[in-house]
């Protein structure tokens, strides 16, 4: 008598609790995805102000022709303008100057052409001026799209050759004859 009593009170509770739940909006996350964001001034790549080389240039074997650095930033703690998507307004980009940490920084070659930044990165808090990590990282491809030097364009950084290779190597890097611009 008590089992199927508490057996019932479960099944009341469960179902209660299924039927009081919100709806999930499927479209919300659709509304607002995008692929890349352009800047047309270019994106100050975070930890790369004063960076020096942490290792040898090494070639990428799934990508023939480009090559690796590992960079050293010379300020691992920064701003950068964070952008995304917030959960409670669909339809709705958000851009904040976020505290960060540079925890990674890699810089992408085509015949000594740096077309690609890798940035990985946590997330920060700043409390009474201390700052203290969230259990938050990213990672970023920020690109030189047209060879201008400004680094325009900034994508998602588990996107790509095995995610750590960039997405796309552009047309100018793979085409240039001009010698490399100094960085």
């Amino acid at each position: 008598m008590i089992r199927a009593s508490l057996a019932a009170l479960l099944i009341a509770f469960g179902v209660g609790n299924v039927c009081c739940q919100q709806p999930v909006q499927n479209d919300a996350s659709q509304i607002c995805s995008f692929a890349e964001i352009y800047r047309k001034d270019g994106w100050a790549v975070p930890g790369l102000d004063g960076a020096k080389a942490k290792s040898q240039r090494a070639k990428l074997s799934k990508l023939p022709g480009v090559f690796v650095t590992m960079l050293q930033p010379a300020e691992p703690e920064t701003f950068f303008q964070h952008v995304w998507c917030p959960q409670d307004h669909p339809g709705r980009i958000e851009i904040e100057n976020a505290p960060i940490k540079v925890l990674d920084l890699w810089s992408f070659d085509f015949g000594g052409r740096v077309f690609a930044y890798r940035v990985s990165y946590a997330r920060e808090a700043v409390n009474d001026g201390v700052r203290s990590e969230l259990a938050a990282s990213s990672t970023l491809f920020f690109y030189d799209a047209d060879g201008s030097g400004r680094f325009t364009v900034v994508r998602d950084g588990t996107i790509g050759v095995g995610s750590f290779a960039p997405a796309y190597i552009p047309d100018w890097a793979k085409s240039s004859t001009d010698p490399p611009k100094p960085q």
